[in-house]
């Protein structure tokens, strides 16, 4: 919502509301408000799922990675949350649900600094939010689909190696920021999947935050 109103204020030359913005939300953070909100927005599974299947049919990744550690952990992702040919998205939504709750969430809840660190490395490495698009909001986009992906790779590798360890989730992290921030392909065919989708939108992007 934040990098939304920032987009507006630079769309319209209204730059001066920008350190206004900065406030209102600075409070919302320390109020909690923003906390509330983000539990309140319904879990939805098939969304992810929905987006794996997408990419994976489309051969968005195929198209345009050469990363065989890469594609070890996108196999297990797929493997782990059964995406498979013929396989409903409401099947493997279960199987998510599933690897998440009995592998992924034990584990990040006593490791959950990795992602953290993660984003703040790319938040330095990009120069976020001023990356790679023009628009403030789609560079916020970029980020939250790089997080969503991390979180959905890991929960997939979670089920289908049945648990997670340190090794396995820096093997991800590491071959899944070189395939991504090297390969400019694969950014934009991504961008563009979403784009074509109607994936870009506040509601969306929340429950990729929330999921």
């Amino acid at each position: 919502m934040f990098y939304q109103r920032v987009e507006e204020c630079i769309q319209t030359k209204n730059i001066e509301e920008i350190p206004r913005q900065i406030g209102v939300f600075t409070h919302l953070i320390e109020e909690g408000s923003l906390r509330e909100e983000l539990a309140n927005i319904p879990i939805r599974y098939q969304v992810q799922m929905d987006l794996t299947k997408r990419i994976s049919d489309e051969r968005v990744v195929l198209g345009g990675v050469n990363n065989p550690r890469y594609m070890e952990c996108f196999s297990a992702m797929l493997h782990g949350i059964h995406c498979h040919d013929g396989v409903a998205i409401d099947t493997m939504a279960e199987h998510h649900t599933a690897a998440f709750s009995t592998y992924y969430q034990p584990f990040m809840e006593e490791h959950e600094y990795i992602l953290e660190n993660y984003l703040v490395n790319y938040a330095y490495k990009n120069m976020f939010p001023f990356g790679s698009h023009p628009g403030v909001y789609d560079n916020y986009v970029i980020m939250i689909v790089h997080y969503a992906m991390i979180k959905l790779h890991l929960i997939g590798m979670a089920g289908f190696h049945q648990g997670l360890t340190t090794e396995l989730v820096i093997k991800l992290i590491q071959s899944f920021s070189k395939t991504v921030e090297h390969n400019t392909l694969f950014v934009r065919n991504i961008f563009k999947l979403l784009k074509d989708n109607q994936y870009t939108s506040m509601a969306y992007i929340s429950i990729l935050v929330k999921n």
